[in-house]
């Protein structure tokens, strides 16, 4: 990104603008690359399967993949690939007992905020 050096969108109509301010925000921006994991958190809890598989966790303990393509009615393949996002973000951990995988909510302060908002109902009355 290149800092803001003079105005480069004429075409913008604005009473007055303040380059300081700009550059300043820019590099604030810059300063978090952590922005680009918390998309990456809400793209992947933006998914109904993945908040029912989080539901469903929550209220099991754990489960394996195989039990959640059952309650679900998905396939094995396409389960298990909503797990691995959840896991990729650290909502949920595994745990092996041969030749099982279960899976369970992982200790993520968010993860476990989002379990409550969604054992509550999320935003229904």
């Amino acid at each position: 990104m290149t800092l803001v050096a003079e105005l480069t969108n004429l075409n913008c109509t604005r009473k007055e603008v303040d380059i300081d301010l700009l550059r300043g925000l820019q590099l604030k921006l810059l300063n978090r690359p952590d922005l680009a994991d918390s998309a990456d958190v809400f793209s992947a809890i933006g998914s109904e399967t993945r908040l029912k598989v989080l539901f469903l966790l929550s209220e099991a303990g754990e489960l394996c993949v195989c039990d959640l393509s059952d309650i679900l009615g998905q396939s094995v393949s396409r389960v298990s690939h909503q797990l691995r996002k959840l896991k990729d973000i650290g909502f949920v951990k595994t745990r092996k007992e041969s030749p099982t995988i279960y899976y369970s909510i992982s200790n993520n302060s968010f993860a476990n905020i989002l379990v409550n908002f969604v054992r509550m109902g999320g935003l229904s009355d």
